[in-house]
Parts: structure tokens; C-alpha cells; sequence
């Protein structure tokens, strides 16, 4: 989601604006009509995307693409310190474009670097839950990266040497895993009462 030009930012483009329905002969006799009503138009169009980021870096290019309407809602797990990348964005005070629909619909979540399993998908669940009910989204893009697993090279520092950082978290891919059934499971219209979410114990993160 850190490049301006990237598959979320086209492929939610293509959610918004082209997404126009063809009305075929089968949804003409379904309704009865020679013509589909505007309040069917609009049913029939996606209105509200949940953009979800789950990644170290923030999702910087996806905030920027659509951060003056409201009709993406774009949430970001990342990390946010002084000079971890990207370091020019990320905060919590960036909550959409001011004087613009956009205000109020820019969620960061920034976590500390070594978070595991357990506080992650506590963060997450709590989030999601309440990101589906307040904004009714009709679809939901999710963006998982592999970055934050536990022992990630490139984000710790020890890609071509030696030397740890501690700048990563230290997730595992079930941990990853939960993320995305968790949000599937809403996709398909579970609510969160259905959902079996019980944490990760820490033996297992």
C-alpha cells in the first residue's frame, strides 16, 4: 500500500467507479419492470469500501489516494516511530482532508515494535468490529503484509549482516491467518458474536 501506483489503489478505483452493473434480460424479469429503479441502481453499486492494512510500514499511498471522500474508509496497523519508514506519515492526528468528506474517515493504528500475536488480534478484532458496524461497508479490501512476522529480515536489520534492531513485531503467519479469517468471516456475513475469535495463547504466539 506504500506506492502511490499499486493494486489496492487501482483495484478499489475499479470498486468505486467501475462497478456499473449491465442490466440483463434475467434482472429485468426478476424485478418486472422494463426498467431497474434508481433506489435498485444504487443497491447495486458499491458506495463504502473498508480499506484494512495490516502492515509494519503504513499504508501511506492508499491513505493519500483517497483521503478527501468518505467513500473509503481506510484503517492502517503499522509501525510509527522517528525515522521508521515511512516517517512522514502514519500518525493518529491524520484523520482525513479538512473542509472534505474525507475528514474523519482515515483510521492509524500505529504498534510498537516486538508486538505479538495475543495484542495484535486483540487490537485487530476490536477494531474491525467496530470500523463494520459504525461504517457498513459494502466491501472490504484487506492488505495482509508479510513484514511484521517475527524474524523479518529486512525490517529487523539483519538482511546482510549481523546487527538486530528490534524495529519488527514479532507476529506468526497463524497469527497473519487470524487477520484474514476473521475478516472473511464478516465478508460472509457472520457478526462478531458467531465468529469463534478466541486470542492465541502465548505458547502459540
Amino acid at each position: 500500500g506504500f506506492c502511490y501506483v499499486s493494486d489496492v489503489v487501482l483495484a478499489i478505483h475499479r470498486l468505486l467507479h467501475g462497478h456499473s452493473q449491465t442490466i440483463d434480460d434475467d434482472m429485468l424479469e426478476e424485478h418486472n419492470n422494463d426498467s431497474i429503479s434508481p433506489a435498485i441502481q444504487r443497491n447495486l453499486s458499491l458506495r463504502r469500501v473498508l480499506y484494512i492494512d495490516v502492515d509494519i510500514h503504513h499504508a501511506d499511498a492508499v491513505q493519500a489516494a483517497f483521503y478527501s471522500t468518505d467513500r473509503v474508509l481506510t484503517a492502517s496497523f503499522h509501525r510509527h516511530s522517528p525515522g521508521f519508514f515511512p516517517a512522514s506519515s502514519g500518525s493518529i492526528n491524520e484523520k482525513g482532508e479538512v473542509g472534505t468528506s474525507g475528514l474523519g474517515y482515515n483510521l492509524n493504528v500505529p504498534l510498537p515494535a516486538g508486538i505479538g500475536n495475543v495484542q495484535f488480534l486483540q487490537i485487530y478484532r476490536k477494531a474491525l468490529f467496530g470500523l463494520v458496524e459504525a461504517y457498513d461497508p459494502h466491501a472490504i479490501v484487506l492488505c495482509v503484509g508479510a513484514d511484521g512476522l517475527e524474524g523479518d529480515e529486512l525490517v529487523s536489520g539483519s538482511l546482510g549482516g549481523d546487527e538486530v534492531t528490534g524495529d519488527g513485531w514479532t507476529l506468526s503467519p497463524e497469527g497473519l491467518a487470524e487477520c484474514v479469517r476473521i475478516t472473511a468471516a464478516l465478508c460472509a456475513g457472520w457478526n462478531q458474536n458467531e465468529i469463534i475469535c478466541a486470542p492465541l495463547t502465548e505458547k502459540e504466539e
